[in-house]
């Protein structure tokens, strides 16, 4: 069975000159997810990762996306998002091992879970 984990992290923006509080009125979130977590090192098959960036509860439509992974390729090292606030990315390895993604939005990260590449043929 296949798991979908998400994670997410809230940007509050600038902290308050008076009484130095976060202002989370204006708070940027940003949601990671991921098809799987187990698929096999042979090059092709593929692990989706999808981000939702979210302000006031509204998608954010052009947020520049950064992704960084620990191995394996991704697709893409940047995307934006679209109209749904959402943006997504590919990560493949032909090396087995244990990898996570980031996904960078304003200087905010949210890295993935650990994505296992199981050898071909095991």
């Amino acid at each position: 069975m296949e798991k979908t984990f998400h994670l997410q992290q809230i940007h509050c923006g600038r902290a308050d000159q008076t009484h130095g509080h976060r202002n989370c009125r204006t708070a940027r979130k940003v949601s990671l997810s991921a098809d799987k977590t187990s698929v096999t090192a042979d090059g092709t098959d593929s692990v989706t990762f999808s981000v939702k960036v979210t302000k006031d509860d509204a998608p954010v439509s052009g947020a520049a996306i950064s992704w960084v992974t620990s191995g394996g390729v991704l697709s893409s090292e940047s995307t934006s998002t679209g109209s749904s606030g959402g943006s997504t990315v590919k990560l493949t390895s032909e090396e087995a091992g244990e990898f996570t993604v980031t996904a960078m939005v304003d200087g905010v990260g949210v890295t993935s879970e650990k994505i296992t590449f199981a050898p071909a043929g095991a």
